[in-house]
């Protein structure tokens, strides 16, 4: 797993032009990067995640309040929530900030719910909550249910916030 706190300068780095190589491959979106995860468990979507490169934020039980500078400059990020409103306020935070950026960004929402309603209401209230961000793009994984380690896919159709 990336740590996204190890080394906010590269981040910074990339911003200002210094660094010009992808963290992730080029020309792939995340569902083509980490699909099929529908029955895969945890540990192996997070050697998905490391094999790719792409920076995972756990926000089910941390506080962040702002995008570490290193995602900043990643086009591909991958968020891990709960459904508890501290959750979905601190992943809203860090899109609002990315959505500041000169860079669009592709998030994948990983979501932790009681069941798959609750997983697609979050998502499409998220999904709402941001639609005037022009520069984010989510992307829902899929949800893992309370007490489990395997991801569920949520549906088949994944929307860009920019087609809405």
């Amino acid at each position: 797993m990336l740590n996204v706190f190890q080394d906010q300068a590269s981040g910074l780095r990339r911003l200002m032009g210094c660094e010009n190589e992808a963290s992730s491959a080029p020309g792939h979106d995340l569902e083509t990067l980490l699909n099929p995860i529908d029955g895969i468990g945890f540990t192996e979507f997070m050697k998905r995640l490391n094999s790719n490169r792409i920076p995972f934020l756990d926000l089910t039980h941390t506080t962040i309040n702002k995008a570490p500078l290193d995602i900043v400059s990643e086009d591909k990020i991958v968020m891990y929530i709960s459904q508890s409103a501290n959750s979905i306020k601190e992943s809203y935070g860090i899109i609002k900030h990315l959505a500041k950026t000169t860079i669009n960004h592709e998030i994948g929402l990983l979501i932790s719910t009681q069941n798959h309603t609750l997983a697609e209401t979050i998502y499409r209230n998220l999904t709402h909550a941001t639609s005037n961000f022009r520069e984010i793009s989510l992307v829902k994984l899929g949800y893992i249910g309370l007490g489990n380690t395997y991801i569920e896919s949520l549906s088949v159709h994944n929307s860009n916030l920019t087609s809405q």
